[in-house]
């Protein structure tokens, strides 16, 4: 690995040459969160108009089909079956997003911050962590 490297490649060789044994258990629970709200956000947002263009504009584009686009099975070249899958976790967690913010403004009648700070996870002293 050198720093002429990408990026992107340079954290693949990473995870790749990762125990899972020597990840903190916190780390892995936190991963396994994470992949499940990806996943069940995609799961969500693929049939979301947005998520459906995208995907029909790379089917059209075409090249060689070896990667799947998650819940149909289609194959495309595996940077458009990352964005096709992409796209439709993104649109499925604002559209969950949206929803959640509606139905919390209907229930507590209260307009939403905007001095909450954000910050990294389990921040004691951030308002959005508690």
């Amino acid at each position: 690995m050198t720093d002429a490297e990408p990026l992107a490649v340079r954290l693949a060789e990473f995870a790749t040459a990762t125990r899972v044994d020597s990840l903190p258990a916190i780390a892995l629970e936190r991963a396994k969160m994470s992949l499940a709200s990806t996943v069940a956000s995609a799961a969500m947002g693929f049939s979301i108009p947005s998520a459906r263009v995208i995907r029909e504009l790379d089917l059209r584009a075409g090249g060689t089909p070896r990667s799947t686009v998650w819940f149909d099975g289609t194959k495309l070249p595996p940077g458009a079956a990352a964005r096709v899958n992409a796209v439709a976790s993104d649109a499925g967690a604002s559209t969950l997003m949206a929803k959640a913010i509606d139905a919390a403004m209907t229930v507590s009648h209260v307009e939403p911050a905007t001095d909450m700070k954000f910050c990294a996870i389990d921040d004691p002293d951030c308002e959005a962590c508690q």
